[in-house]
């Protein structure tokens, strides 16, 4: 891999074998022009999130291209002009910047006005990132989009009891209450765990 090339000029390139004696003789020299484009962000995850924010993070793509990389596109699909989502680009990094905090966005509704749009508490959002280089953006220089709840982890439940006895029957032998707090949306499920103790 060569970076940090000035896309739209020649470089030429040549390849020499090396033993235990030194190099041997070079090849006859290949030229091309650097027009490559950067692949995609990879490990694209939810660094933080809550019911105002949510943060994504990635790692930089395995080549960056011709004339190295500029910087990162934020996509989430979203309903803009039509109903219908679609990835919409909400705002841009700079190359070492690998995060973005996502909060809302803006655009041009159809009527000339610029519309906001702020996250939702509880909602769920899809987002991507793509890599920008000298070139533009290629093929597959996006990332694979994710999904996040715009919400945090709740609190533990309160209350909570258990008749072993019931349980045993097949009955229902477990209570609780809601957790106290609940970081910006209702609780979808309860999970539980059981481990068995042993005496000493």
């Amino acid at each position: 891999q060569f970076d940090g090339l000035s896309a739209g000029s020649l470089y030429s390139v040549r390849v020499a074998a090396v033993s235990g004696a030194g190099p041997g003789p070079w090849s006859e020299s290949v030229v091309m022009p650097a027009s490559g484009y950067s692949t995609a962000p990879r490990n694209l995850h939810v660094v933080t999130q809550s019911s105002g924010s949510i943060t994504i993070g990635w790692d930089m793509p395995l080549r960056s291209g011709a004339g190295g990389l500029q910087g990162y596109i934020i996509y989430v699909n979203a309903s803009t002009t039509s109903p219908v989502a679609a990835p919409y680009a909400v705002a841009t990094t700079i190359a070492a910047k690998t995060t973005y905090n996502f909060t809302g966005f803006t655009f041009n509704a159809n009527d000339g006005t610029l519309q906001t749009v702020r996250i939702v508490p509880g909602a769920l959002y899809t987002l991507a990132v793509e890599a920008l280089n000298a070139a533009g953006v290629g093929p597959d220089a996006r990332s694979d989009f994710i999904t996040a709840a715009a919400s945090g982890k709740p609190s533990e439940p309160n209350a909570f009891s258990a008749d072993l006895e019931r349980l045993r029957k097949g009955e229902d032998g477990m209570t609780w209450k809601r957790p106290t707090a609940n970081a910006g949306a209702t609780s979808q499920a309860y999970s539980v765990k059981r481990r068995q103790e042993w005496a000493s």
